[in-house]
């Protein structure tokens, strides 16, 4: 944009802020005078302020932060010139002076000055309000308050611009709306402010910093100082000299502020010497040793954020749990549930989370006019659509049944939307009798009309029929129909221009003139480019639908066949094969019927000797080619004629002896039972579970368990009906996998969605070589072999089913339940000192301990209870009585022990001050900085005589020169003794840290000797 018009925009805008009470910076009143020609037109530095709340318009930089605008005083006054001004005033604009130094120089000028007795040749007349902060990248304006952005934007320069083409509004006039439009926005925006409270946060940075070691070893790319000045260095080069000695060099490290980057110059700075010296060095404490690690620190930052207003909340009463608020010491309760809040003042209904819904419920929310709120919540004006849908979700989402691991839930979409109305969409006998008046050629627009709205409808119909996904339906199904009214809209509008402007051959222009005849074809011309790129929009929305689909089925099959665990042995072999009409031999992969094969950089799937369609899964690796057969294989398994068969063969032989049928069932159940005990015990392990994607997977690989542990049980169920020969239509029924398989989905899908099943029947409106139709005919003979022909049949069968689930399936202990997944996702937490110990460690200090009956016992580090929970199953498994005490003082740790019911006696075991003393402790304190010998000292005095202690500890002080490891070692040998640990026994805990078991034992005389 031209400078003049900025300045422009910038008067203008600062004249209208004096009006609403601005106090403006920097102000130039015009003093053009053309009698000469001088042009000095008005300006405005773009500063003002008002209520505390500085706007800042334009600004680059901050130059006028706390400007200070003088005014020559002028006069006959002599001014002294004075050395030593001088120089304290070039110290003051050093820019390697500190500002206590620059402050220092201020005072002793101002001093200096009185006593010199000198004139001043300026003085301020005005001093720019302070900001921090230059206009943010994109934006023209902002304005700020106590060094913090409240508001920003973009648009100052636009109140210049006018739309010459509107004649009902004259260029001085939109300039003006627009002006009184952005001083509004400023407004607005300090109203909104002076409701924010200012909230100190801690914003997480990550940093590389040097860490001392332990073991003080110097190994290459390691980090040395020196007592005798500050920098560090890095080693890079570990040798041998020529006289056998071990020398290292080191060069300069790149400071804090380069994040101890390696410097590139040519001239850095390398120097070497020997170990031996360094090691000297070390122990005297003029050389220390670090390793350069990621280091999270805390930043304090000013926020501001809405005050709270009252609210009248209608919920059910939410469960509500404690956790400790470690910014501000606050106990704080956080609700577990859904809760819904109904504003009365402004008409809105506000939905609160406990934690981010998944992506569905968003979307559904969003469906129903829900929008995010800053202020933490999901908030629609009150209608009966968006009350009820509240309630659904609440009800819904709190229930138990359908809360999941991460807490979200599915929600079905209730508002059922009806595409069949192409009735609707029609052509007047009014429309269609003056179309053929102007009209040489006479059309059937009703028939056109209904041909153009039946393509649109078979359009949507096909991707509809592509997906079972109700959500994705409902999608598909609303922008059809806001589709439809817009092109019905469009299309209406082409055929009235038609009729109102008959064409040239039957009216001849129409009496119009060539100028206003081209304009109305210009028209036209536009109405019919608008109507077909609607046709484009639409085309263009359902291929996003089908891709949304197609990736939606890749999903789905890429899980399937990423849970198939076994993956059988293939065969190599050469072959010769035909790939789109080219023949080569070529290694081949065969297992039964498939084939393995690469070709044109993929890996191809064959059976029978013809291609498997791998559109939905990519096979650019042979492991993926090998997986997906396994899952090809196992789904031929799950569908096979086979179990089929077996069902017909039951039905067949009913007539037969009933001994001979329950044999059979018998030995067939077995079977069933034996196979799918195969495929828990393959589901079985030590998987290690301390990343988040572990953790996906252990969940995965537990539902499968649980699922296939509900089909034995299932299976011995109908193995007692089977001996005792009271197995009817359905229970035989469910000898059929594929049968058992359908009956559990349905069972979870309708006890989910709360949907009625129906019975599978062919859709008339769907391609009928498409996969559902294809499908159908397969299921009603399934269904058909139950004795299930039609929907209140099936819903029958789902009803028994749920029954018989209900009798065999142990209800879920919720306690349990949780204790589970907090100590899942305590393995991704960082807690300074914890590691949980290994089970066969516990074991082993167990036996070292040798409990016994009556006891009392302390775990000083309690953890996650994992020490706590082998003393109490040993306890109960010997038919012992003790009492087990804990500490820990972790919040989240604590909680986990609170739900095991432990008994926790202090937060801190250092302060700890016992009120009987312990007849054994079993620890596992933290490491680093020798706090473990620091608890186990504790903790001898916290034994009683004769009392055992047994504490896992870093075997640091084993060889350490420090004093507290020397005075250790010597007083360990009088009273136990320590045994190495193998080497990697915490691995699964995280660490690889060595270890060593520490025993010591009480005995009586030294009671004497310590008090």
């Amino acid at each position: 944009m031209w400078y003049g018009d900025k300045r422009e925009a910038r008067v203008k805008i600062a004249m209208a802020l004096v009006e609403k009470g601005w106090k403006i910076y920097g102000w130039k009143n015009d003093e053009s005078d053309a009698m000469v020609d001088y042009f000095s037109p008005a300006d405005w530095d773009g500063i003002a302020e008002k209520n505390g709340y500085v706007l800042c318009i334009d600004q680059n930089n901050t130059r006028y932060s706390g400007y200070e605008q003088k005014e020559y005083i002028g006069g006959n006054a002599v001014y002294k010139t004075n050395a030593r001004i001088q120089k304290l005033e070039a110290m003051m604009n050093d820019e390697a002076s500190t500002d206590n130094e620059k402050a220092s120089c201020a005072v002793l000028i101002e001093k200096e000055k009185e006593k010199s007795g000198m004139i001043e040749k300026y003085k301020v007349i005005e001093t720019y309000p302070t900001f921090s902060f230059a206009n943010p990248r994109g934006t023209s304006w902002h304005i700020e308050k106590d060094g913090q952005i409240i508001a920003k934007g973009k648009g100052v320069f636009a109140v210049n611009d006018y739309d010459w083409e509107n004649k009902e509004k004259t260029e001085k006039q939109q300039k003006a709306e627009k002006v009184e439009a952005l001083i509004n926005r400023f407004e607005k925006a300090i109203k909104d402010a002076g409701a924010l409270k200012a909230v100190v946060i801690k914003v997480e940075k990550k940093v590389i910093k040097p860490v001392e070691k332990e073991d003080k070893t110097i190994n290459l790319n390691d980090v040395l100082s020196f007592s005798y000045h500050g920098h560090y260095w890095v080693v890079t080069d570990i040798y041998t000299n020529s006289k056998g000695q071990s020398c290292i060099t080191y060069e300069l490290l790149g400071s804090e502020k380069r994040g101890y980057q390696r410097l590139k110059s040519m001239s850095v700075k390398s120097y070497y010497q020997t170990l031996d010296r360094l090691n000297k060095g070390i122990e005297e404490g003029t050389v220390k040793v670090y390793t350069l690690q990621e280091v999270t620190e805390y930043q304090e930052k000013t926020v501001f954020k809405k005050a709270a207003r009252k609210q009248n909340v209608y919920n059910v009463p939410a469960i509500e749990t404690t956790e400790q608020a470690k910014e501000n010491n606050e106990i704080v309760n956080v609700s577990a549930e859904v809760t819904v809040t109904y504003n009365e003042e402004k008409q809105g209904v506000e939905i609160r989370f406990p934690s981010k819904p998944e992506n569905n419920i968003i979307e559904q929310l969003k469906a129903y006019g829900f929008r995010w709120s800053p202020r933490g919540f999901w908030y629609a004006k009150q209608s009966d659509k968006a009350n009820k849908f509240a309630s659904s979700l609440q009800v819904d989402y709190n229930k138990p049944n359908n809360t999941e691991f991460n807490g979200s839930v599915n929600i079905a979409v209730n508002e059922d939307i009806n595409i069949d109305d192409l009735h609707m969409y029609t052509v007047s006998d009014e429309l269609q009798s003056r179309l053929h008046s102007s009209s040489l050629f006479q059309v059937d627009y009703k028939t056109d009309c209904f041909n153009t709205f039946n393509e649109l409808q078979k359009d949507a119909l096909s991707v509809l029929s592509q997906t079972d996904n109700e959500y994705l339906q409902y999608q598909i199904k609303k922008y059809l129909q806001s589709f439809k009214q817009r092109y019905y809209t469009q299309y209406i509008k082409i055929l009235n221009h038609r009729a109102n402007n008959p064409s040239w051959a039957v009216t001849g222009r129409g009496g119009l003139n060539v100028r206003r005849y081209n304009k109305m074809q210009d028209r036209y011309g536009n109405l019919l480019s608008q109507f077909s790129d609607m046709k484009k929009e639409f085309d263009n929305r359902m291929d996003k639908f089908k891709t949304r689909i197609f990736q939606l089925e890749k999903e789905r099959l890429d899980k399937e066949v990423n849970g198939v665990v076994e993956i059988p042995e293939f065969k190599i072999d050469r072959k010769q094969i035909t790939v789109a009409g080219y023949t080569e031999t070529t290694r081949v992969y065969t297992y039964k019927n498939y084939m393995i094969t690469k070709s044109w950089g993929m890996y191809r799937v064959f059976k029978d000797g013809k291609e498997v369609d791998t559109s939905l899964k990519t096979t650019s690796r042979l492991n993926e080619a090998k997986r997906f057969v396994a899952y090809l294989i196992s789904k031929d398994e799950s569908t096979s004629t086979n179990e089929n068969n077996d069902k017909i063969r039951i039905l067949q032989e009913e007539s037969e002896s009933e001994n001979s049928n329950q044999q059979q069932y018998i030995s067939k159940i077995n079977k069933k039972i034996e196979s799918t005990q195969r495929k828990v015990n393959a589901l079985s392990g030590d998987y290690l579970t301390n990343t988040w994607k572990r953790q996906q997977e252990a969940a995965s690989r537990e539902q499968k368990k649980d699922n296939l542990n509900l089909e034995i049980k299932i299976l011995e169920y109908l193995k007692e009906k089977a001996c005792s020969n009271t197995m009817d239509e359905f229970d035989i029924a469910l000898l059929v996998g594929s049968f058992r398989e359908d009956m559990r989905i349905k069972y979870r899908s309708r006890g989910r969605y709360n949907n009625e099943v129906k019975y599978p029947t062919i859709n008339s409106d769907a391609d009928v070589n498409g996969w559902w139709n294809q499908e159908v005919p397969k299921m009603q003979k399934r269904l058909n072999k139950a004795g299930i022909h039609n929907t209140e049949q099936y819903n029958d069968a789902i009803d028994k089913y749920a029954a018989l689930v209900k009798a065999i399936e142990k209800p879920v202990n919720p306690v349990q339940q949780k204790i589970k997944k907090m100590e899942s996702e305590v393995k991704l937490y960082k807690i300074d000192g914890y590691f949980p110990t290994p089970k066969t460690i516990v074991e082993r200090m167990i036996e070292l301990a040798d409990l016994q009956d009556g006891e009392t016992i302390l775990e000083p580090s309690a953890g996650n209870g994992n020490i706590l929970d082998g003393v109490n199953e040993y306890i109960q498994d010997n038919n012992l009585s003790a009492e087990l005490h804990g500490i820990e003082w972790n919040y989240t740790l604590r909680q986990i022990l609170e739900l095991k019911q432990y008994k926790l006696v202090a937060n801190d075991f250092i302060e700890f001050t016992p009120f009987t003393k312990y007849n054994k402790i079993i620890m596992n304190p933290p490491f680093e900085k020798g706090k473990d010998v620091d608890h186990v000292l504790k903790a001898y005095e916290c034994l009683k005589d004769g009392g055992r202690l047994i504490a896992i500890m870093s075997p640091h002080w084993t060889f350490a020169n420090d004093t507290k490891s020397i005075q250790f070692r010597n007083w360990l040998n009088d009273k136990g003794y320590y045994e190495k640990l193998p080497e990697g026994s915490f691995k699964e805990s995280g660490t690889g840290v060595n270890t060593v078991l520490v025993v010591i034992e009480k005995v009586e005389e030294e009671r004497v000797r310590v008090n």
